[in-house]
């Protein structure tokens, strides 16, 4: 998104795969970003 003159810009999410859709720009984040946990706690994809 464009405005003005400051030129400000954000993503676009666009889906494609169907005709006649149309894009549409995601809100801010509205929570507060957290750290990712420490990997050596998390599961690994695959494992079981």
């Amino acid at each position: 998104m464009q405005q003005g003159g400051n030129r400000q810009t954000e993503k676009l999410m666009l889906e494609r795969s169907v005709p006649g859709r149309v894009g549409v720009v995601l809100p801010k984040l509205d929570v507060p970003a957290q750290p990712l946990p420490i990997t050596r706690s998390t599961r690994r994809p695959g494992a079981t």
